[in-house]
């Protein structure tokens, strides 16, 4: 695995809540991680999960995760596309 990699990994996981809960993040910074899909992934089924987050903000935190499904299902189906039209295989 190329450096580029471990830092996105561990960019990701932090930004997912993976090395310091997200609530203890400071409030500016909190409100972007939240918003992006990593804490979608992560953070946001543990804290319904463990009852830190109920009600109407659970359907918020489900309806989040939905859009980044959606998100990114459209983009590897674009990239995957694009992807398709590069590949050249030889034989049967």
């Amino acid at each position: 695995m190329s450096r580029y990699n471990v830092i996105f990994v561990i960019l990701a996981d932090f930004l997912a809540g993976a090395y310091v809960p997200i609530p203890f993040f400071p409030e500016p910074f909190r409100k972007i991680a939240e918003l992006l899909p990593f804490a979608a992934m992560q953070n946001m089924p543990l804290r319904i999960y463990s009852g830190d987050i109920a009600g109407m903000d659970a359907v918020y935190g489900i309806l989040l995760q939905l859009f980044w499904f959606g998100v990114m299902f459209i983009f590897g189906k674009l990239l995957m596309k694009r992807s398709l039209k590069r590949v050249i295989t030889q034989g049967g």
